[in-house]
């Protein structure tokens, strides 16, 4: 559930920033929309790798080869 948290208010963020960087200066989208692009998606970034860090994945068990298991006995 805190990782659903977790999603739901990085898209909010990523979503209604920009939304609200343009209703902070209207009129003015040649000036402020490159670098607005630019901080969303390093923002998004790094949201994916604190996601990560948070929630590492799980690791895998390697594979075993048997014919190891029966030279040993």
């Amino acid at each position: 559930m805190i990782r659903g948290f977790y999603v739901v208010g990085c898209l909010g963020l990523d979503l209604f920033a920009p939304v609200q960087v343009r209703l902070w200066f209207p009129g003015q989208d040649i000036l402020v929309l490159p670098p607005v692009v630019a901080a969303i998606v390093a923002l998004a970034y790094g949201e994916w790798r604190l996601y990560r860090r948070l929630w590492p994945r799980p690791r895998r068990p390697g594979v075993i080869d048997m014919r190891d298991l029966q030279r040993h006995r």
